[in-house]
């Protein structure tokens, strides 16, 4: 009785066990994919850089407005760019 109790065991663990490695297989393949794509997925930013306003007959500067650039990249070098020029960018 012992060894048909023990038998039985064993056939049913190795029947559950197939199933759940094929399911842990797929979940490692999903978790991988998800975070394959998150991260080659861009960053957002929200840039200000202050533009001078000048007099049309004189040239000089006789104030400043705030230009505001919301967009989206995953190239960190156009962030670069952007601050090299005046602004000042913060993620969003």
């Amino acid at each position: 009785m012992k060894a048909c109790f023990q038998n039985n065991l064993t056939q049913f663990g190795t029947k559950l066990a197939k199933p759940l490695k094929t399911h842990t297989m797929k979940n490692f393949v999903f978790i991988f994919t998800i975070a394959l794509f998150t991260t080659a997925c861009s960053s957002c930013y929200e840039c200000y850089q202050q533009i001078p306003l000048l007099d049309a007959n004189t040239g000089d500067t006789i104030g400043y407005t705030t230009d505001t650039d919301d967009f989206c990249t995953a190239d960190a070098s156009e962030v670069s760019e952007r601050e090299a020029e005046g602004a000042v960018c913060e993620p969003q």
